[in-house]
């Protein structure tokens, strides 16, 4: 009797490799998809259900489970060290409870009874940890400055300043400072100057400058006499990295600073 071998080519074997990868990833989408979520609450014992069937999957959204403590007579547990979720099967019959404590790797705490439940297959249960109140207000205030930011371009830009203290800037006050002995020394302390000089070594000819600013933003605007087509936004960004923003308008360029 004679056996045969088949022998896989190299692209074929690519090309299941392939198939094998999108097929794991649709499953995985459609676990996602069908997963029971549950809100976290470090405070207090959160109940979720599993399945009586099969192997129930238990992973914590945007973190990963390092640890978890509970009576291995009543369940069996495996973790996996790549996704971070674990694989839990009961032991018990449908009703009874099961409590574990599992302990991330960012150090979130949660206590859970697991409920046993007649199922025809096997949960998805995934696990979202409560936003903290403290990035919820960082976030706030990100989206208040750049509310502030938008709104002070658009007023200067219009002539509107009247919410601002406005300070003319004089060339001949800017050049007093190029007569000085260490003007490096000025341009890490002066907004205006450091702007000013970083412009005119890019050959940019200002005719004007205006200081604007309020309790929270400094804003300098800039007149040049170069055509608006001659300047991009880019080049002159990277000349203002300490900046919230840039703006050039026409013949204008408005730097925005936070106080």
């Amino acid at each position: 009797m004679i056996n045969k071998t088949c022998k896989t080519t190299p692209k074929r074997t690519i090309i299941y490799a392939l198939i094998a990868g999108v097929l794991t990833g649709l499953t995985s989408l459609q676990a996602q998809v069908n997963a029971a979520i549950y809100k976290a609450d470090s405070n207090k014992r959160i109940n979720i259900e599993i399945s009586q069937l099969g192997v129930n999957r238990i992973e914590v959204k945007k973190d990963r489970i390092a640890k978890v403590i509970g009576n291995i007579d009543e369940c069996s547990i495996e973790g996996d060290n790549k996704t971070g979720a674990i694989f839990l099967s009961a032991k018990g019959i449908a009703g009874e409870i099961v409590p574990i404590t599992i302990i991330t790797e960012k150090g979130y705490t949660q206590d859970i009874n697991f409920k046993v439940k007649k199922a025809s297959e096997p949960k998805t249960v995934i696990i979202e940890k409560p936003v903290l109140k403290e990035v919820k207000r960082k976030e706030r205030e990100v989206q208040d400055i750049k509310k502030q930011v938008i709104e002070a371009i658009r007023d200067i830009s219009k002539g509107e300043d009247r919410n601002f203290t406005k300070r003319d800037i004089s060339l001949k006050e800017i050049n007093n400072y190029k007569k000085q002995q260490n003007p490096s020394h000025n341009l890490n302390n002066n907004l205006v100057w450091g702007g000013y000089q970083a412009l005119e070594d890019k050959q940019i000819i200002i005719t004007k400058v205006i200081e604007y600013s309020n309790r929270f933003l400094k804003l300098i605007k800039y007149e040049y006499q170069s055509k608006p087509s001659e300047i991009e936004l880019k080049q002159i960004s990277e000349l203002f990295r300490g900046a919230l923003s840039v703006s050039i308008r026409g013949n204008v360029i408005i730097v925005v600073y936070q106080i």
